[in-house]
């Protein structure tokens, strides 16, 4: 299932792989600018045959970023270089999203920051301000210019960052949103704030809108997976067309335990639900090889015939460039031939018309 084509709403992609967003801190000069790293980064893994190329959070406002080296867009400046990066990533025949994101109180800037309520992410980090209703409804209108600049910029896909501890998450969770007005309480008014950004954004947007949660903050204090189905409910109701499920990051983990380490909650827990996941959805998994990914990916498309995979590490620049493409080695892995392959044997052409580029074994390998 993994090689099977998907379609959501009117995008049909080639496969089920899909390139996680990973921050990559990679704009030296802090402008938010797409540089030429990136413009070899994302085509790379088009190169590779991934079906969905999701670009990593790219921040809303400059206040937002996570880190003074993240993409933005913020600005009508950076519409240039996204196009160009979609363009590029389209010429090699794959699809490619990108997350709008907000980082809220784990913003690591000079300067203020904001969050729902004045609480640090821990004794560490920077006390963010509490933000007033002027800085929310900013906020939202900054999701909302964000989409028509990818929009213009020629994405496919809008993701929304509702997950790992950043300023979405924030307002949805109890431990990070205290606020006693319309925006603070209880779920329905934690929710609202999420709600009006996707108002907004499908106000700019008519293509697959994804939405990235956390859903478990592993807190007793915290959402569990319970509170995010009663939140997809919701969602699916707004017009979301995809749920993209993580975990983690609201709160400092103590004790991670693997599956948290891994980032996705087990499937089997959205199975017991009253709906099992009420709209296709992804899951994200950060393992590192073909042959484990693969192996956590099968649980998940037994859960769910609709869903789809997520691959983190394996697609990130770590591995060595020699190295076949992640989804050729990921065929030979499921097939249980993976140990042939690590002994120097050459993977098979995956697919009908699959021309590796070149001869040289260095050819972008994903």
């Amino acid at each position: 299932m993994l090689f099977t084509p998907y379609t959501v709403k009117q995008l049909a992609l080639k496969n089920r792989i899909v390139m996680s967003p990973m921050c990559m801190y990679a704009c030296e000069d802090q402008t938010g600018r797409v540089n030429d790293w990136h413009k070899v980064h994302y085509p790379t893994r088009a190169v590779g045959q991934v079906g969905l190329i999701i670009v990593e959070a790219t921040a809303v406002t400059a206040q937002g970023r996570i880190s003074p080296q993240d993409l933005g867009i913020w600005g009508d400046e950076h519409v240039e270089g996204l196009k160009e990066l979609a363009r590029l990533v389209h010429q090699q025949g794959s699809h490619i999203g990108i997350q709008l994101a907000h980082a809220g109180r784990k913003a690591v800037l000079d300067g203020p920051i904001v969050a729902p309520s004045a609480i640090p992410f821990d004794e560490k980090s920077k006390t963010p301000d509490e933000m007033t209703i002027q800085q929310i409804e900013e906020t939202i209108a900054a999701f909302a210019a964000g989409a028509r600049r990818a929009k213009a910029a020629g994405f496919d896909v809008i993701e929304i960052h509702g997950a790992h501890g950043y300023l979405i998450n924030e307002f949805l969770s109890p431990l990070s949103n205290r606020r006693t007005d319309a925006y603070g309480g209880d779920r329905d008014k934690r929710y609202r704030f999420l709600k009006e950004v996707i108002e907004a954004v499908k106000r700019e947007w008519e293509g697959p809108l994804f939405v990235r949660v956390s859903a478990n903050e592993y807190h007793p204090e915290g959402n569990h997976p319970e509170d995010y189905v009663y939140y997809a409910r919701l969602m699916k109701e707004q017009g979301v067309d995809l749920i993209d499920v993580s975990s983690g990051g609201l709160v400092p983990a103590k004790h991670r335990s693997r599956s948290q380490a891994t980032r996705c909650p087990s499937p089997s827990r959205f199975a017991e639900m009253p709906v099992s996941p009420p709209e296709p959805s992804v899951s994200s998994r950060s393992r590192s090889t073909p042959r484990r990914s693969w192996r956590t990916a099968a649980p998940i498309w037994s859960c769910s015939p609709e869903s789809s995979c997520a691959i983190h590490t394996g697609l990130a620049p770590r591995r060595r460039s020699s190295e076949p493409p992640w989804r050729r080695r990921s065929i030979i892995a499921a097939a249980g031939k993976s140990r042939s392959l690590r002994k120097g044997g050459r993977a098979p052409v995956p697919a009908a018309g699959h021309r590796r580029p070149g001869s040289s074994k260095r050819a972008a390998a994903v």
